[in-house]
């Protein structure tokens, strides 16, 4: 429901505002613990929060695991969803791969772990076709801007010495604020109870 209910639309926008901002974060904070009993669902709540880092690391714990059909229909309804209006922020955020590197190696992950002959296996693959053009883009854009600055002026030893970068200031504490490890330990523990509890259902059943 969050991510396709118009009235939970306000939330998304929350979350959509990644964990700098910390009403975002608390939201995560609060909604992953529980999200985390569907693995597919933890790792649509960290595309939506922009976490794409924290996003790749659950696919690859996901295709560590013996995937079950269940769990396959949700990674394929996950990744039609990721065609959706909710999503095309995310869609946007692949014309810079160079600065979205984990949120390209979660989509193809994603890709990885759909069978070939599915039809979002396919829709994906189109979209993440044009992924290595528009990086060759951002490597040829970048140089040309950077051959321009160097060109126009050197920065005054004052300046550059005394004014930290923009990323310094707004990427370290936001960065560290959010435990991943911690949130990835309780996932796991509770993916390997479910699965305890699956395999002892199936024995009953036998």
């Amino acid at each position: 429901m969050l991510l396709t209910s118009k009235e939970l639309m306000p939330l998304r926008e929350v979350l959509r505002k990644g964990t700098h901002d910390t009403r975002a974060r608390e939201t995560l904070l609060g909604l992953y613990p529980c999200w985390c009993f569907d693995s597919t669902a933890a790792i649509a709540l960290c595309l939506l929060t922009t976490a794409y880092s924290q996003a790749f690391r659950l696919v690859v714990l996901l295709g560590n695991s013996e995937i079950s059909p269940q769990a396959l229909v949700q990674v394929d309804r996950l990744v039609q969803l990721l065609e959706s209006p909710v999503f095309s922020f995310l869609r946007v955020a692949l014309l810079h791969p160079l600065q979205n590197a984990a949120l390209v190696k979660t989509m193809f992950g994603l890709q990885m772990l759909l069978p070939q002959a599915s039809p979002q296996y396919k829709a994906l693959h189109v979209r993440l076709k044009s992924v290595p053009s528009v990086a060759q883009m951002d490597l040829a854009v970048g140089a040309i801007i950077g051959a321009g600055s160097i060109a126009i002026s050197a920065p005054s030893h004052s300046s550059a010495s005394s004014a930290p970068s923009s990323s310094v200031v707004t990427g370290g504490d936001a960065a560290t604020a959010v435990d991943w490890d911690a949130l990835e330990r309780h996932c796991v523990a509770v993916v390997t109870q479910l699965q305890t509890y699956e395999f002892a259902l199936r024995r009953q059943r036998t």
